[in-house]
């Protein structure tokens, strides 16, 4: 729980001064107490952390960093401190695989030498780190450097020759034979294998790294969620209205898509724990489709009498049920509400508010019920979030953004305000503008009547009236920096946000001022990551349309960025968009695959399949996404599997000639080649039956040109000559099969086809029976 946020942080300004001063026995005491007041605070534990390594108690620091690791899993600095802590305490093995996952989040960030730097780092605690040298043969592979990928590609052969599995062995210098043919080391371990003779175990490396740049976008897009359009006819307060929507979802077949979207297969997310372990935790929540159906049906029928004690209940085992949506949590907040059961009410709130549908009747709410509690404080700032979401609805797309940035303005700096009673006051007047049916056009009003501006200029929040100019320092010095920017003095401008910075640390719109500014300096990188991390704190606020605004202009200008993706992905997920993060899965593979990172472009796209399956999409997304998973299991050399999701597409589309050609291919290639005749025959006569025949004979003379001594083949093609009326083509392949069957010994195989040839009737067919008779015998 969340203690004294002032004593926070003053305790950690103290911690700060004393770590300064390199006095870190009283650094790591501050740190400490810090902690008391906020036990998960990434911040006090990374700081605890360092103090307590500067003071060399490697066990303690290293306590803290795993369980940084735990909360933020896409920092590189605990997982890199993680590796030099186990390396201090002789612990290679799990010093190695921080070093590899630290080099992973590198990857993530496109800092691909960094990356490279972890993973030599990794292979030099622990030379069989099989993951570390897969991984920099592929990256390897991929920048051209061809004799340090062929280095790689050779001890992964030598690990899965060591670990027993010949196949892997062979298919990884195979690899590295295909990237450099010339290779005499790969040429000499292929004749050491071949004679059974064990490869070296991979030694500590000597160093080199390789630099990889991403290209990124060269202009700036605003980007702005699209507004819902009010309707002018509807005769609700804010919470009436959310009510009745949250209702007719619920009535209706909302539900139904909730539980799709809530009952989805976790995305795989592994802790610093499976360093230790391996584990990776998945769960599925387990819904009765059919008792929330019921349950909510008699919601519907209660709330209608207006016995909200009643619906509650029924609402609760609705939710015992499985049930999960924003929907069900407003209504739930609302129902709470009604019986004055405030904490309650709260409770459920918290969970619909970061849908924009009821974001403004939950705000409201929420600051209803938490002034009941004397909360004032947090009743006022939820008030104040409601008239944002309300004030900035009545302005044109281009104010938007300027005006919730004032807004933000003034929540920042209410904590300032020590008279609850204003406060109160604030509350109250915020209630009267919204809870009315004709708020719109009353704040309109309010806004003509009392709120002046020029042509282009952001216009003044309503609030400002309510908290007569509060937060004008902070307004001020934003319309400055802005001021500074437009004049082009740029450092001007930086300077002047980051003095801002100084009596308001958080307030965000500063932040984003500051990232604006970093991007026209050129600073890519940083103006980027300082844009994650505002997206991220428009997470933690509830804000979910203002970051998914900002994550897709990050996507625009890192189309690399791991982070802006995957946030993207869990903020679609929250609001249900299922064919939005169906996409985003896919971009998001095509990322990694551009990355050489196939393990996780495939998950990517394995997930985006999973939520294909779920919601019933057409199956040409399957098709599609099966044919991205079998590509990369083919250049990771794991043909089985490929060849068991070619079968699946075959199974919905019997037609799919890349799939029948990689399917035979493979199957051949495995030596299943009764498998591969077997697909063949049933590819070909789909095509007869279509009238295809000439795409029958392109494919059965493709697979003769390589494999002219295969009998089934010769049968296969006398076959499809026949059908095209060319008889003596026919004879020719067919005595040919016969021929080649005999020759082998198979003579079962063989008598058939001299059966196939009589039915044919060709003219020396008495030649042919008296062969069946001689071999009859």
């Amino acid at each position: 729980m969340e203690g004294n946020i002032e004593r926070y942080q003053e305790i950690m300004e103290r911690g700060h001064s004393a770590a300064w001063e390199q006095d870190w026995n009283n650094a790591a005491k501050y740190y400490q107490q810090a902690l008391v007041e906020m036990p998960d605070d990434v911040k006090a534990l990374m700081s605890l952390a360092l103090a307590l390594f500067e003071l060399k108690d490697y066990k303690e620091s290293l306590k803290y960093y795993l369980k940084v690791a735990k909360l933020s899993p896409d920092d590189s600095v605990p997982f890199e401190k993680a590796s030099f802590i186990y390396e201090e305490l002789d612990q290679k093995k799990y010093a190695s695989e921080a070093a590899y996952r630290a080099a992973e989040v590198h990857l993530k960030n496109k800092n691909l030498k960094r990356a490279i730097d972890l993973w030599t780092r990794a292979i030099s605690l622990m030379p069989e780190n099989l993951r570390a040298h897969s991984r920099l043969a592929l990256i390897y592979e991929k920048l051209g450097k061809k004799e340090k990928a062929v280095r790689e590609y050779l001890h992964v052969a030598s690990l899965m020759q060591h670990n027993g599995n010949v196949e892997k062995t062979i298919q990884s210098i195979n690899r590295a034979l295909q990237i450099l043919p010339t290779s005499e080391e790969a040429h000499q371990a292929l004749e050491m294998v071949r004679r059974g003779i064990m490869l070296p175990k991979p030694s500590k490396p000597h160093g080199g790294t390789g630099l990889l740049s991403f290209p990124v976008a060269e202009e700036i897009r605003q980007l702005e969620a699209p507004k819902e359009t009010i309707e002018p006819e509807e005769q609700l307060d804010p919470v009436e209205k959310a009510h009745k929507q949250a209702l007719s979802s619920l009535a209706e077949d909302f539900f139904q898509q909730s539980l799709s979207t809530d009952t989805e297969i976790s995305v795989e997310r592994h802790d610093f724990k499976d360093i230790v372990d391996g584990n990776a935790p998945s769960s599925v929540k387990d819904v009765d489709p059919e008792k929330v159906m019921m349950y909510l049906g008699k919601v519907v029928d209660l709330e209608m009498v207006e016995q909200f004690e009643e619906a509650a209940e029924e609402l609760k085992k609705a939710f015992n049920a499985g049930l999960q949506s924003p929907a069900a949590s407003f209504e739930m907040g609302y129902l709470m509400d009604k019986q004055g059961r405030q904490e309650s009410a709260i409770r459920h709130l918290q969970h619909a508010y970061r849908d924009p549908a009821y974001a403004l009747g939950a705000r409201i709410l929420m600051g209803k019920n938490l002034l009941l509690l004397d909360r004032v404080m947090d009743a006022t700032m939820n008030y104040l979030e409601a008239l944002k979401i309300a004030d900035s609805s009545l302005v044109s797309d281009e104010q938007r953004v300027g005006i919730e940035q004032l807004y933000e303005s003034m929540i920042e700096s209410l904590p300032m305000e020590t008279d609850d009673k204003r406060l109160e006051q604030i509350c109250e007047n915020i209630d009267d503008l919204l809870v009315r049916p004709d708020w719109q056009e009353h704040l309109k009003n309010i806004r003509a009547q009392l709120i002046t501006i020029s042509a282009g200029d952001t216009p003044m929040p309503i609030a400002e009236v309510l908290l007569e100019a509060k937060s004008s320092q902070t307004v001020n010095a934003l319309t400055e920096i802005r001021m500074l920017a437009q004049r082009g003095l740029n450092r001007a401008a930086m300077e002047a946000a980051f003095f801002a910075l100084e009596y308001a640390p958080i307030y965000l719109p500063i932040h984003m001022v500051i990232g604006e500014l970093l991007y026209e300096e050129g600073k890519m990188e940083e103006a980027i990551d300082k844009y994650i991390m505002v997206a991220k704190f428009y997470i933690i606020r509830g804000e979910t349309s203002r970051a998914i605004d900002l994550l897709k202009k990050v996507k625009e200008l890192a189309p690399m960025s791991i982070d802006a993706r995957t946030q993207l992905i869990d903020l679609y997920k929250e609001q249900g968009k299922l064919e939005a993060v169906i996409n985003e899965y896919i971009d998001l593979g095509e990322v990694y695959y551009h990355m050489a990172e196939l393990n996780n472009a495939r998950k990517a796209y394995a997930n985006a399949l999973r939520i294909v399956n779920q919601v019933k999409m057409d199956v040409s997304w399957k098709v599609r996404l099966l044919h991205r998973m079998a590509d990369i299991d083919i250049q990771s050399l794991d043909w089985r599997q490929a060849i068991q999701i070619f079968d699946q597409i075959l199974r919905i589309n019997p037609g799919d000639k890349k799939a029948i050609q990689n399917y035979i291919d493979l199957n051949f290639r495995l030596g299943q080649e009764t498998e591969a005749v077997r697909a063949l025959e049933k590819y070909v006569n789909y095509l007869h039956e279509k009238g295809d025949v000439e795409e029958a004979m392109s494919l059965v003379q493709e697979l003769l040109e390589a494999k002219p001594e295969n009998p089934a083949l010769h049968k296969i093609m006398g076959r499809v000559y026949y059908w095209q009326g060319r008889d003596a083509d026919g004879l020719r392949e067919l005595d040919k099969a016969g021929e080649l069957f005999l020759d082998v010994g198979d003579q079962v195989n063989g008598i058939n086809v001299i059966k196939e040839i009589v039915k044919h009737n060709p003219p020396n067919v008495e030649e042919y029976r008296k062969l069946l008779q001689q071999l009859s015998l």
